[in-house]
């Protein structure tokens, strides 16, 4: 009897989480849950805030509690085995993931012989000091075996794409960029006049700023410099 054919989607984020990588992937979820169910199946860690995004067709895992060691453990082997069970089930086309910051998880799936995808990959550094930091470091090896043994991957910029490719020496055809997406129900254009007014900005006068992250790969310096230079001429 032939499977059925599916592709998993698999990512340590709680999205019921009200913070970056949470909303970011509860969108991501909610499109593919909503225009893709009958060929996608999600596999995420049970959600710390259900009231927030829950959806009863979702391949749920034990919560890692923010990457709690204990919980993290039993997050990892519930779900390579909850992978392990869909791959004996349906004719896997592609096991589809965001990386964990210590993609242990990823790498055991990796092992099932499945085409491997890495969705969102983003450049830049980090600052190994901190205890994000530190983890982050730990988690480098493995995340580089899962970049460069991947069958493909998408980036949200051409910039990324370049710091990826330099960093990894990985193949440029591998990555594909997919700008960053928007809720339009959520953001869309507005008056000029009442934005200016809300944030009180003179309507007389011309700003200049930055909006995003905070990262090393967006070079701010050169925007502080540029700024300094602006100022003196």
């Amino acid at each position: 009897m032939r499977k059925e054919e599916k592709f998993v989607y698999f990512t340590a984020v709680d999205i019921s989480l009200d913070n970056g990588a949470g909303i970011n992937e509860r969108e991501f979820v909610r499109e593919l849950m909503t225009h893709h169910q009958d060929k996608t199946i999600c596999v995420l860690p049970y959600p710390e805030h259900p009231e927030n995004y829950f959806h009863k067709n979702i391949e749920y895992v034990i919560n890692h509690k923010r990457h709690h060691p204990l919980y993290w453990v039993a997050f990892v082997i519930k779900s390579y085995t909850r992978i392990r069970h869909l791959k004996n089930k349906y004719n896997l086309r592609a096991l589809i993931f965001r990386l964990d910051i210590v993609p242990l998880a990823e790498i055991l799936m990796g092992s099932l012989g499945v085409p491997i995808i890495l969705k969102t990959l983003a450049g830049g550094t980090f600052r190994a000091k901190s205890i994000v930091g530190m983890v982050k470091k730990i988690g480098s090896p493995f995340k580089r075996f899962m970049i460069k043994s991947a069958d493909g991957a998408d980036a949200v910029g051409y910039t990324s794409k370049k710091w990826i490719v330099e960093t990894y020496s990985i193949e440029s055809n591998k990555i594909k960029v997919i700008p960053n997406a928007a809720n339009i129900e959520a953001f869309f254009p507005a008056s000029v006049e009442e934005s200016r007014d809300r944030i009180g900005f003179d309507k007389g006068k011309k700003y200049i700023g930055y909006v995003g992250a905070l990262r090393k790969i967006s070079c701010l310096d050169r925007l502080i410099r540029a700024f300094s230079i602006i100022k003196e001429d």
